[in-house]
């Protein structure tokens, strides 16, 4: 991370739906990755279940992550990486454009893909979805 200057921010409460057993408490991940900040450490108001609804998820996504987001870079003009996996991805797009809950899958996103979304207090607007042009054809899922 030297090189770039990045500071990675883990955010435990933005995992994937049915990761319960996966879920790492802040003091562990500090353990593992001393190089990495924990943010958004979970209060006990979500826990992670494996039997999350894509409702529950979205009311925690809405609730507490974007909520974050919006709380800790409105003010800025950060540009904001988020690394997560495909069924979190979908619903942290619904919760973003404001849409609401829904069983099926509304935004596709390949392995390494990558959407681009520009927040504002103003507006919010999809930029790219599921680009996945940096990748090598044979790679691109």
């Amino acid at each position: 991370m030297e090189e770039s200057d990045l500071v990675p921010v883990l955010l435990p409460a933005m995992f994937e739906l049915g990761a319960a057993a996966a879920a790492w408490t802040p003091q562990e991940i500090g353990r593992r990755f001393p190089h990495v900040r924990t943010g958004l450490v979970c209060d006990g108001t979500y826990e992670a279940t494996e039997d999350e609804t894509r409702e529950h998820a979205h009311a925690r996504v809405s609730k507490h992550i974007l909520s974050w987001f919006r709380e800790k870079y409105a003010a800025s003009a950060a540009r904001i990486a988020v690394v997560s996996h495909g069924t979190l991805n979908d619903v942290f797009l619904s919760c973003c454009l404001g849409l609401p809950p829904c069983e099926q899958t509304r935004f596709s996103s390949g392995n390494g893909s990558f959407h681009w979304i520009e927040m504002t207090p103003e507006h919010t607007k999809m930029r790219k979805l599921n680009d996945e042009s940096h990748l090598p054809e044979h790679e691109r899922s």
